[in-house]
């Protein structure tokens, strides 16, 4: 459900003016953190050495992932001082620091070149959409801001693994005050975190499929995007071949009912902090498919379903359902390649699906043109954060169509 505070009868009070009150607060606190010295003017030549001439972006990026891969970030809530950070060149001896101190750090790396980069408060929205009203203090996270080529970008530094110019699920439509430098016009106002030309935290997966009997043979590439390349860089980045493989079949194993083995699994851009993460490998399903009437049935063995009907149990909602909080991805598609058996086909050829609330959208394309194969396109987009009181009915209709699409049986003879 929603959080408390946007739902529940709440009395604010504050004795702050004003936004930009609480900006120029914060621009007074933190202005000397940025000054240049010589620990920050010597990384910086470090870092740039043969690079002087690069773009303003190929130097932003460089800083990214310095800070990413060097400075150990601590989530103890606001360690050094509650609102103060310490010194960007301090950051760097001690290679410490708390979100405040690395997006000051990034700050200041951006302008010892002239990039124009500033701090912003942020609440996260899993504290609630409105949580602050009236102007206050209550913000418990800190991000950078970079303005470069008319585009404004706002800065994780505290995931070592989240590619460049990627917004982490719980940032993104959060409440942020932009804090100024020097005589720049912002902070006047609370904002939306909003990144319209962001590529979506999503996944793209492709499978072929092969009959051996009764058994499947599936060879599968999964592409995580953004967000969803540091989750899974997190999950598989320090750990085994062997852990891997371990954790690997663990998740893919819950999408059957009989027993799976996985070979050949490789990982691409697992050490790096490209914006895609490609996991590749072969699977083999023993007893996917049923005889039946000397038919053969089977499912089609998608991986990504977001039609799980547990969110949606309840007839009646009272309060909004925090659809972003559900279904994190937003969007995802999936290509299926079935490589009939030599002489069968499908019983009956299916019928294209396509679904759609004011929630989200899903799309089931069948291409039979090609003798012995069958390519099915899936795709399931959300559109909106909530779904509201009012929205949930067809909400529920509509997973509960995607889930019997989904999950529909198929025969071949």
């Amino acid at each position: 459900m929603s959080t408390l505070v946007d739902v529940a009868p709440t009395l604010y009070c504050s004795s702050i003016p004003d936004w930009k009150f609480v900006s120029d607060w914060y621009k007074d606190l933190t202005y000397s953190k940025f000054n240049s010295d010589f620990v920050l003017k010597e990384t910086v030549s470090n870092l740039l050495k043969g690079k002087e001439n690069i773009s303003d972006m190929e130097k932003a990026k460089i800083f990214y992932t310095y800070i990413l891969e060097n400075i150990s970030y601590s989530d103890v809530s606001f360690l050094h001082s509650n609102y103060i950070p310490q010194k960007a060149s301090r950051t760097i001896t001690t290679r410490l620091g708390d979100c405040k101190d690395v997006s000051t750090l990034f700050v200041a790396l951006c302008h010892e070149v002239g990039i124009k980069a500033n701090l912003v408060l942020i609440s996260t929205r899993n504290n609630g959409n409105n949580t602050m009203p009236l102007p206050a203090i209550d913000f418990n996270h800190c991000i950078a801001q970079l303005n470069l080529d008319n585009k404004t970008y706002y800065l994780e530094l505290t995931d070592n693994m989240l590619p460049f110019g990627a917004a982490m699920v719980v940032d993104l439509n959060s409440e942020i005050l932009p804090i100024p430098m020097a005589d720049e016009n912002l902070g006047d106002k609370l904002i939306r975190m909003e990144m319209p030309f962001r590529r979506k935290n999503s996944m793209n997966r492709f499978h072929t499929v092969t009959f051996n009997n009764n058994d499947m043979q599936i060879i599968r590439k999964s592409i995580s995007y953004e967000a969803f390349a540091s989750e899974l860089r997190d999950m598989y980045r320090n750990i085994g071949s062997e852990e891997q493989l371990k954790k690997i079949s663990q998740a893919v194993a819950t999408d059957f009912t009989t027993p799976i083995k996985i070979n050949d699994l490789k990982f691409t851009n697992i050490d790096n902090l490209t914006d895609s993460l490609i996991i590749d490998y072969k699977m083999d399903v023993k007893n996917a498919v049923q005889d039946v009437a000397g038919m053969k049935i089977f499912n089609l063995p998608w991986t990504e379903k977001p039609s799980s009907l547990e969110v949606v149990t309840e007839e009646i909602r009272k309060y909004p359902l925090q659809l972003w909080s559900y279904m994190s991805n937003e969007n995802c598609s999936e290509e299926l390649t079935i490589n009939l058996p030599v002489g069968k086909k499908l019983i009956e050829v299916p019928s294209n699906v396509k679904l759609e609330c004011k929630n989200a959208s899903y799309q089931l394309v069948f291409d039979t043109k090609t003798p012995g194969k069958v390519i099915v396109h899936r795709s399931f987009i959300r559109k909106t954060e909530e779904v509201a009181q009012d929205e949930y009915n067809a909400f529920r209709d509509f997973l509960n169509r995607v889930s019997e699409s989904d999950n529909k049986q198929y025969a071949i003879k």
